[in-house]
């Protein structure tokens, strides 16, 4: 074997042990629905996933508006605040986070907002195994109080989704152009 052969070898097992070990902490998506709701109408849906969860509505066309409740709170949450724990309704992307003390199962209503006929949306659920300070929603002193109480985050929810959406497009960005590195390279080396 000629050193050229030997050290494309090593290089190629170099980049496919940094490939393994970056996207190894990335967090992983449970579930990808997608759906369509009329306006003013909600669909539903029911999440048992237990730990940090982030939930990302993306409306493909029209806008569709994402609430979310606890169980004690109600099992349908709709825009009337007192059926739901956290809301997003931009007219982007929608995220929320769910802490790991909130109680299971999770009630998520996809709201149809009336400005369009039909919301078709994508609607995805992420396992966070590093949770960052979007997940910092602790107003209470004790984790048996977080288990008794609710929590109602109209406030912050702009804040958090702005930040949450700044990570995911500059973790988009970064995947791209390392992928578009590695196109490179292999070409290079190929050719």
């Amino acid at each position: 074997m000629t050193t050229f052969s030997l050290f494309n070898c090593t290089f190629i097992y170099l980049l496919v042990l940094i490939l393994v070990s970056s996207t190894s902490s990335l967090d992983s998506i449970l579930h990808s629905i997608t759906g369509v709701v009329s306006k003013n109408n909600f669909s539903y849906y029911t999440l048992q996933n237990r730990g940090y969860i982030s939930i990302v509505l993306k409306s493909e066309e029209g806008d569709a508006d994402l609430y979310i409740s606890q169980p004690h709170i109600s099992h349908h949450p709709t825009f009337d605040p007192d059926t739901y724990c956290l809301q997003s309704t931009t007219c982007g992307i929608d995220i929320l986070h769910i802490p790991k003390w909130f109680k299971r199962p999770i009630y998520l209503g996809i709201y149809g907002h009336p400005s369009n006929e039909i919301a078709s949306y994508r609607l995805d659920i992420i396992n966070n195994s590093n949770p960052g300070e979007e997940f910092n929603l602790n107003l209470f002193e004790s984790e048996e109080e977080n288990e008794t109480q609710s929590i109602n985050t109209d406030k912050n929810s702009d804040k958090i989704n702005e930040h949450a959406e700044q990570v995911i497009d500059s973790l988009s960005l970064s995947l791209q152009l390392f992928w578009n590195f590695i196109g490179i390279i292999l070409e290079v080396l190929f050719l």
